[in-house]
């Protein structure tokens, strides 16, 4: 796979993190989301990745895309607010975000994700360097992940570690399949039943289904893997439909979801702080002090279309606050410490 940025899967960044959003807003069927969203940002990461290349320098590479990022601002909004506050400064949620086991859960709880994708990728590319190349390499990879992927299922793991073992099965489940992934045509009558067959499959799961990847509770817990494995399918043959649209308005909506594919870390970094601006808003219509801004999270309520206002701030002020964050001198110093 070349440097070169790839449409369709900028485009199934952009569903995937708009789907984020909508989940954490609480609309609709949001329950549906919860059963799939992330083990899918994990399938498109393992797409993306390629076998070959000096492990050092990946290495390296993601630290300063994933690792700096999460453990940066984690560690600037856990300082600032105990400083703000007056509170002495918990070494222990210092060391824990430092280890990527950690988090700011006041505004920041979203960053998981980038800890957890460092975690995945980097245990991934040592493996892969490790392994001797053969034919069978891809299926030991994909079985030891999947081994990972049964352990965190079965056993509730501290610091929410299981989330992270089941997603890093989507991540080798997506280098496993990249060939696939990659040539599968929408256009093609075969892939077009069984996209259907998959939707409807996924549908019914999710009806039935209920999943809190956070807490390891799952009402059907093999029945969720299946799920999320048939809604990424469904979900990437969407995006190379969207690829494909044509025209004026056609061209317009296809940037606006590379748009949001592109800037994803940013809304995932910054979305609950944003959320922040809706909790206003509401309180300020409700005549509710705003001192009482930071006892709710990640936001007021949902109900009367609120959510709508919660997807839309979640994803249009992150993506302003990161295109601010990268520009004149200070963008320059962010740039340079890797925190943008």
């Amino acid at each position: 796979m070349s440097g070169k940025r790839i449409e369709w899967l900028d485009i199934a960044k952009g569903i995937g993190i708009f789907l984020v959003v909508y989940a954490h807003a609480r609309a609709p069927y949001n329950s549906y989301i919860y059963n799939f969203h992330m083990p899918f940002f994990f399938l498109i990461s393992g797409i993306l990745y390629k076998s070959g290349g000096d492990v050092k320098t990946y290495i390296l590479k993601k630290v300063k895309t994933l690792y700096i990022p999460f453990a940066g601002w984690n560690l600037i909004f856990i300082i600032g607010k105990s400083l703000l506050r007056h509170q002495s400064i918990s070494l222990k949620s210092i060391l824990d975000v430092l280890l990527t086991l950690g988090k700011d859960g006041e505004f920041l709880g979203a960053t998981w994700f980038l800890g957890a994708l460092f975690g995945v990728s980097v245990i991934y590319k040592i493996m892969d360097w490790f392994i001797e190349e053969s034919a069978y390499k891809k299926y030991l990879l994909l079985g030891f992940f999947f081994i990972w992927c049964i352990t965190g299922i079965e056993i509730t793991l501290p610091y929410m570690l299981s989330r992270t073992l089941i997603c890093g099965f989507f991540y080798a489940l997506g280098h496993f399949g990249r060939d696939f992934f990659m040539e599968f045509s929408p256009k093609s009558s075969t892939n077009i039943v069984c996209v259907i067959a998959s939707a409807v499959t996924f549908l019914l799961i999710a009806h039935y289904n209920s999943a809190n990847m956070g807490a390891n509770e799952y009402r059907y817990k093999y029945l969720f893997l299946i799920g999320a494995v048939l809604a990424s399918y469904v979900t990437l043959f969407i995006s190379k439909c969207i690829a494909g649209i044509g025209g004026k308005a056609g061209n317009l909506f296809r940037r606006l979801i590379c748009m949001m594919g592109m800037n994803s870390v940013d809304i995932v970094i910054w979305q609950f702080v944003f959320f922040r601006v809706g909790i206003a808003l509401q309180l300020w219509l409700n005549d509710i002090p705003m001192s009482k801004l930071f006892d709710y999270y990640p936001m007021y309520s949902a109900r009367n279309g609120w959510w709508i206002i919660y997807t839309v701030i979640g994803i249009i002020l992150p993506v302003l606050w990161g295109k601010f964050l990268r520009a004149g001198i200070w963008g320059r110093m962010l740039k340079k410490i890797h925190l943008v």
